[in-house]
């Protein structure tokens, strides 16, 4: 984990798709859950009946409670990774497959690094109405401009008071945007992007 003060206990958990049936709720695809603020460790054993090829891992990690596979939560991260299984077949002379899971020594992060994550937009992708908001301590935002693919200007909002805000996307063709938040008395710039679509 990185942390920008000091460290914290934080859960970590692990699922893999066996089925490749698209989602990570079947008995037996939460493959680990691990807690500390140091690196934490484990094996996973890979079952007899996993379905060879390309297929979702997903790791998060979580300050306070556990973790449900497709829970939203403010204070953490979870990414999704493409985990190739292959074939028993094809593994020969090996013993049984298996995956290691480690993490690293708490990194410190910058203070864009740290309020990166503290952002959030939803629901990407958008069709009328883009929510942006944030729980970062002490921070406010003084401009919110929105950019399309081609660098073109489609929104400025100044002086935002707020948490958060909402934009409307009902007059955007469909397409990538970036939302660029600034507050200047941090000198801190923050890029997300979105997608319309419809």
């Amino acid at each position: 984990p990185g942390f920008g003060f000091n460290p914290y206990g934080e859960n970590w958990q692990v699922w893999i798709d066996w089925n490749r049936d698209g989602d990570l709720e079947d008995i037996g695809e939460q493959v680990f859950f691990g807690s500390g603020d140091q690196t934490v460790e484990g094996v996973v054993n890979v079952p007899s009946y996993a379905v060879a090829g390309n297929t979702k891992m997903r790791v998060a990690m979580k300050w306070g409670n556990q973790i449900g596979s497709c829970e939203a939560f403010n204070w953490g991260e979870v990414e999704d990774f493409v985990l190739n299984l292959l074939p028993s077949n094809g593994l020969v002379n090996t013993p049984t497959p298996q995956a290691r899971i480690e993490t690293s020594v708490p990194l410190v992060f910058s203070n864009q690094q740290r309020f990166d994550d503290q952002v959030r937009l939803f629901p990407n992708p958008v069709q009328d109405r883009l929510t942006i908001s944030w729980q970062i301590p002490a921070f406010e935002l003084q401009e919110l401009v929105v950019y399309n693919s081609l660098g073109k200007r489609f929104q400025l909002q100044k002086k935002l008071t707020d948490n958060q805000v909402a934009i409307n996307t009902s007059n955007l063709p469909n397409g990538i945007y970036l939302a660029i938040l600034k507050d200047p008395s941090k000198d801190l710039t923050i890029r997300k992007e979105f997608v319309v679509v419809r």
